[in-house]
């Protein structure tokens, strides 16, 4: 999931988040959306084959949808995004027919872009609010050093701090340091993510 749909969706043209997490100066109740905003991108490092790589909280993700999408203070889903993604799906299958790729490449291939609009749609309801989009952020970072801890990879033990720990600890700081809090220590804000900055170009991470 974090590859796929990373955090882009406060970036997309023409969506943004829709109210704060205060309603009359009071903080709203905890809701079983909030739950899963966090829960469902904390189990996205566990992950099986199936013709391709198949991501738990992505199949979790397509099962909620219909719950997901009922959701009146959803994000709408951006017609530029949908003209795109139907354009691309079109014109994968066309050059598979033509050129006669083979069932397990294609099957993968046609599966993936389906994912990505199924994981757009679910991530404009988790992350449709600012509590909700600090949350997504939490358990992204979440999954990260699980990941790492549980299912470690060689190229996380050769550097530890571009592959595991300086995208978790820079989602954590976005996540919260983007609240009110932040909001009134603006210098705190720039202060933190000028030195975590410079961390990463003193351990080597510019990508």
């Amino acid at each position: 999931m974090r590859s796929r749909v990373g955090g882009d969706v406060a970036g997309l043209s023409g969506v943004g988040l829709r109210h704060d997490d205060r309603v009359g100066g009071m903080a709203q109740p905890i809701k079983a959306l909030d739950i899963w905003a966090f829960a469902l991108p904390a189990v996205s490092f566990v992950q099986f084959l199936l013709v391709g790589r198949i991501l738990v909280a992505e199949i979790m993700m397509v099962g909620m949808l219909p719950w997901l999408w009922r959701e009146r203070d959803r994000l709408p889903l951006p017609r530029w995004f949908t003209v795109l993604w139907a354009s691309w799906l079109i014109g994968q299958i066309l050059t598979d027919l033509v050129v006669g790729t083979a069932f397990v490449d294609f099957a993968r291939g046609w599966g993936a872009i389906g994912i990505t609009v199924t994981d757009l749609a679910a991530i404009l309801v988790l992350a449709s609010t600012p509590r909700r989009a600090r949350l997504f952020a939490l358990g992204l970072a979440t999954a990260s050093v699980a990941g790492y801890v549980l299912l470690p990879v060689a190229a996380a033990a050769v550097d530890p701090w571009k592959w595991a720990l300086a995208g978790p600890i820079g989602l954590c700081m976005a996540a919260g340091l983007s609240g009110s809090f932040g909001g009134r220590h603006a210098w705190l804000t720039i202060a933190a993510f000028v030195l975590f900055g410079g961390l990463n170009l003193l351990f080597g991470y510019r990508s």
